[in-house]
């Protein structure tokens, strides 16, 4: 990159990577550039290919251009295509059945099964360890303790099926002007059936879900439940506020039981 012949404005910080909007000057194009913040090419090169797959099959993401290495940072980044997006996602009926279409769409994706499913253990560690520091933070009524137990030993039954996106939040979801679109790949692997719908509703309260619900079961809320959980683990790993995530997860609790009862 040439200093004054580009310009580039961060779009988003988090803990594994950083999004930048690029624009050259010189040769008059826009695109993503997603700087990693670990050294690991063969992780870069595995988003990369999966989301050229993935792009590739009709998954509506932006398609990744090349992988490149910047001298002066000693880091890793990829290209993206440049996607116009609009800055507002309204949980609606039209964004539930485009998800759930993208969802199902990502099933089709077939790639190295080994690899992939020695990824999901990876995956696996991770969420377990941060669950972990929940379980062990008093955030916890004793009388919840049993369900909060129950949930994490539905994620380490499961069984690695078809292939998910692995980090499908509110977070990595835009919105174009006629659809919906979906970033990062980083943490796809095979992995449990019903993983991505149960980490989607994880990520936000039982509240904002109305146009969800007929696609949430008794089996993928246990995923939301733990989800809730395994937020709270890392917000307490980073020092974060946590009491929008503490509600979210008192709310999953509720939620949880309610179903059971119903069941």
């Amino acid at each position: 990159m040439k200093g004054s012949l580009t310009h580039q404005a961060i779009i988003r910080k988090g803990a594994w990577s950083d999004a930048f909007l690029v624009h050259n000057l010189e040769r008059g194009n826009t695109f993503f550039r997603k700087i990693f913040h670990y050294a690991n090419i063969e992780v870069v090169e595995r988003e990369f290919e999966t989301a050229y797959i993935a792009w590739n099959i009709g998954v509506p993401t932006p398609k990744p251009l090349k992988i490149g290495f910047s001298s002066s940072l000693s880091k890793y980044y990829v290209d993206f295509q440049y996607v116009e997006l609009k800055n507002d996602i309204i949980l609606d009926n039209h964004f539930s059945t485009q998800l759930i279409n993208i969802i199902r769409m990502m099933k089709r994706i077939n790639l190295n099964e080994t690899h992939l499913r020695f990824s999901w253990n990876k995956n696996l560690q991770e969420h377990i360890n941060a669950f972990d520091v929940f379980l062990k933070s008093n955030q916890i009524n004793s009388e919840n303790i049993n369900l909060v137990y129950e949930a994490k030993n539905k994620v380490l039954n499961a069984s690695p099926i078809n292939f998910i996106h692995g980090d499908l939040g509110i977070h990595n979801i835009g919105n174009t002007f006629n659809k919906l679109i979906c970033f990062d790949f980083q943490s796809s692997c095979y992995g449990p059936y019903e993983w991505d719908i149960g980490y989607f509703a994880g990520c936000l309260n039982p509240s904002e879900l109305l146009c969800f619900e007929k696609y949430i079961t008794l089996h993928n809320i246990w995923y939301a439940l733990f989800v809730s959980g395994l937020k709270i683990g890392r917000k307490i790993i980073r020092g974060a506020d946590l009491k929008k995530s503490n509600q979210n997860f008192l709310d999953w609790v509720s939620y949880v039981k309610k179903a059971q009862n119903l069941e």
